[in-house]
């Protein structure tokens, strides 16, 4: 490989990018059955191409519109250009990190993809899966792991001629909250991604339940909430587990951190198979001919499957729900939980939008599990963990007050109406 185009990286970085690219390069060139795939999915016009003639072009991704994600892995949009008038490669997402004692997130992503791929294999289209993942080494610091950038339709135009992609990031995130979609198009992309992810949540027919402990299954999700620093601002608020009640917004509530604690030794009947582990509206991208489900790092063969429509809800309900909403509507929303409940109505066409969008979402839930779910259980104790680990990014939401009530209301319905069956 002739050169890397970059702005600004570390030289253990350049170093291993350089060195992931220039292996990625000599696959590609190969003559071998399987690198003859790999051409197809990463660059079909290289036959001809010199490798040495070749620039890695490196695109920080946002530039491209997205906003900043929570990985500790860089992340870039990559493409090989050659000299001359030929085209380049299909573009590229490519994530490096430095691994450390405990963890190597890039090569761990490409794992849990690894232990999924069967059962994603079922419903290829609606993946962006990893394609190569280089491990780090003597040579190389950092795992560099390769995938399809696939929010790339339309990119063949007039400016590839100069070999300029014409690059954009679109995805459900950007939708809900720069209100760029209709939300009849951003259901439709949700309604696709459940289609995608049914034969992974059923493990082609394997899937069942399973006695858990709903600590130990979502433990994960909670964001190390016992230890973290992050977790004493919230603590300063409620008081920690040893406080009943606390009280927010004129309203005495039972105390988060507590009910938390109460539910820690529960153990109850999950419904388990495959997950992505990590959907949430920047996960699913939109391409020229339907969206994509995109990052795998949190994907499992063997979890209970509430996880990929909780953490969507939370999402949904005000992760991304803009801040200029009426308290009164926010006090209604974050109420209605039980999956008995009427839907509520509001005057905010926003508010009636997300209405809609989480009434689907647990419509799909509703398809995937079995009928005799007892949801309470099942989806509404572990949307109360994840909603409170994603306390630990809270600063980043729009309406502190959505996400302040929908925890402090869900600790209230688990108090009032799940653990009277658990204690």
């Amino acid at each position: 490989m002739k050169d890397i185009e970059f702005d600004v990286l570390s030289s253990d970085a350049e170093k291993s990018v350089r060195q992931s690219a220039s292996a990625l390069l000599d696959q590609l060139t190969g003559n071998g059955t399987s690198d003859d795939n790999l051409r197809k999915l990463i660059w079909p016009t290289i036959e001809g191409v010199d490798k040495n003639d070749v620039v890695l072009r490196l695109v920080p991704l946002n530039r491209l519109g997205a906003d900043e994600g929570k990985s500790s892995a860089s992340v870039f949009v990559a493409y090989f250009r050659p000299s001359g008038e030929r085209w380049p490669s299909h573009p590229l997402i490519v994530k490096f990190a430095k691994p450390t004692r405990e963890r190597d997130s890039c090569h761990k992503e490409y794992d849990d993809y690894q232990s999924v791929s069967n059962y994603i294999a079922l419903s290829p289209c609606g993946f962006a899966t990893p394609l190569v993942c280089h491990k780090h080494g003597d040579s190389q610091p950092f795992t560099v792991l390769w995938s399809p950038f696939a929010s790339a339709g339309g990119i063949w135009g007039v400016e590839a001629y100069q070999q300029t992609l014409n690059l954009r990031i679109d995805d459900v995130w950007k939708g809900l909250t720069n209100n760029s979609k209709a939300v009849d198009e951003i259901s439709n992309a949700l309604d696709k991604a459940f289609d995608y992810l049914w034969p992974l949540h059923h493990r082609g027919g394997t899937a069942g339940p399973s006695l858990k402990s709903v600590f130990g299954e979502y433990n994960r999700y909670l964001r190390k909430i016992d230890t973290a620093d992050w977790s004493n601002h919230w603590r300063s608020c409620w008081g920690d587990a040893t406080v009943k009640t606390t009280q927010m917004f004129g309203i005495d509530w039972p105390n988060p951190f507590r009910v938390l604690k109460r539910i820690s030794a529960i153990e109850i009947r999950m419904y388990c198979g495959g997950v992505h582990g990590d959907l949430h509206p920047k996960n699913i991208v939109f391409a020229q001919d339907g969206p994509r489900i995109i990052d795998f790092g949190w994907a499992d063969g063997d979890a209970h499957i509430a996880k990929d429509f909780v953490l969507m809800e939370c999402n949904l309900r005000y992760v991304t729900l803009a801040s200029a909403m009426p308290y009164s509507e926010i006090l209604k929303l974050s109420d209605w939980l039980g999956f008995d409940d009427h839907e509520p109505e509001f005057e905010t066409e926003g508010l009636r939008h997300r209405v809609q969008l989480i009434s689907q979402v647990r419509s799909r839930a509703k398809k995937a599990f079995p009928t005799d779910t007892n949801w309470d259980n099942e989806y509404i104790i572990p949307m109360f963990i994840v909603a409170m680990g994603l306390l630990k990014h809270s600063d980043d939401f729009y309406s502190h007050i959505s996400t302040q009530l929908h925890v402090l209301q869900l600790a209230r319905y688990i108090s009032e109406k799940v653990l009277p069956h658990h204690e």
